[in-house]
């Protein structure tokens, strides 16, 4: 029972990627647009 069925492998995987690619595109899209704000000012 000590093995992981690979279905079950892939969804965790899927989902960790998928919520560390959110949190960077968010912290990358604040600073891309404080930075635009701080060129028109």
């Amino acid at each position: 029972m000590s093995g992981v069925p690979l279905p079950v492998i892939i969804g965790a995987t899927m989902i960790v990627l998928g919520v560390i690619l959110g949190v960077y595109i968010a912290i990358k899209a604040s600073t891309n647009s404080n930075r635009d704000k701080d060129r028109l000012d």
